[in-house]
């Protein structure tokens, strides 16, 4: 059964969670999605951590509850959920099947990741907004150091990556330390501290930082989470006009090339460093600036719970 057509008197009320203060998906997408939707008259939008409350859409970020649970929210609301980061394999998102067919919709970060939900619901690719970045760098940038961003569980590629092959300038490392004891770049694995800083990282630090890198670098590894990694630090890298390198079978590297835009690998320096590298990130980054806006991202999200309310049907039996 469908729901009746929403009336565009009533608002729409939204729950997201659960919230999680110190997960990045959290603030990336469950904190700005309510933000965004609470300043619309037409959306009153609110975090739950662990009692769901009475909403007309709930949208999961990350975890889900139990299939009980889902089952009973079912009966009147619609179900979005995230998946963001949580199966380590295609073999546990199909184990999975019965809570992901308790979903309205599905919204996946990754475009890879799609084939692997669609059997169970209705998925949708959508971009991250542009979160992490500064205006379009405008002139090219000679000298500075190369710049690393993330949680230090993803950093081993890049380590591996550095220990092999080495990189033409400093590299600073922007990284959290929960969980991590020492902050020398030895005890992340590094071979050699020579022209490595490993910062600790926070918003206001990013953005120092993408003001004075001139380029930047990202290496993602072989596992199920690495292969499936969406395109967001990318896309936040070009669209503050800085040069990344990356390397070639990754997921995010794959996705730009169907839209436009080639990466080179990490060590293709001569590229990576050039002026006509710049020239086109530039150029590629000015696009993505208004396409991956947060305000563009955000109208396609309400465009999304408003056809999972009015399609919402009994999926859980």
């Amino acid at each position: 059964m469908s729901r009746a057509p929403i009336s565009s008197n009533r608002t729409i009320k939204v729950s997201v969670g659960p919230e999680i203060q110190i997960a990045g998906s959290w603030n990336w997408v469950g904190k700005d999605l309510i933000d965004s939707l609470n300043e619309s008259q037409h959306f009153e939008s609110f975090p739950f951590q662990n009692n769901l409350p009475e909403c007309d859409v709930c949208v999961f970020v990350k975890w889900l509850p139990d299939l009980v649970t889902l089952q009973e929210l079912s009966k009147h609301s619609a179900i979005v959920f995230c998946p963001i980061d949580i199966y380590g394999s295609g073999a546990e998102i199909d184990a999975d099947w019965e809570r992901l067919r308790c979903c309205n919709r599905i919204i996946v970060h990754a475009v890879e990741l799609e084939k692997y939900f669609r059997g169970y619901a209705k998925t949708t690719f959508l971009d991250h907004h542009l979160k992490f970045i500064t205006s379009t760098r405008e002139t090219f940038q000679e000298s500075g150091p190369i710049l690393w961003t993330g949680i230090w569980a993803n950093l081993p590629p890049v380590v591996n990556w550095v220990n092999h092959f080495g990189l033409p300038d400093e590299l600073v490392i922007l990284t959290n330390f929960n969980g991590h004891q020492s902050r020398s770049p030895s005890d992340f694995g590094f071979k050699s501290s020579k022209n490595i800083r490993i910062e600790e990282w926070s918003d206001e630090r990013h953005v120092e930082f993408l003001k004075t890198a001139r380029t930047a670098i990202d290496v993602k590894g072989n596992d199920f989470r690495q292969r499936h990694k969406p395109p967001a630090k990318a896309l936040d890298f070009i669209s503050s006009g800085i040069p990344l390198a990356m390397n070639s079978d990754s997921s995010p590297v794959r996705y730009l090339r169907t839209i436009g835009f080639e990466i080179p690998e990490p060590d293709q320096t001569d590229y990576w460093f050039s002026r006509e590298y710049w020239e086109k990130t530039y150029e590629f980054g000015l696009k993505m600036s208004t396409q991956l806006s947060r305000l563009r991202i955000m109208n396609q999200w309400r465009e999304i719970l408003l056809k999972s309310i009015s399609e919402q049907g009994e999926r859980c039996k």
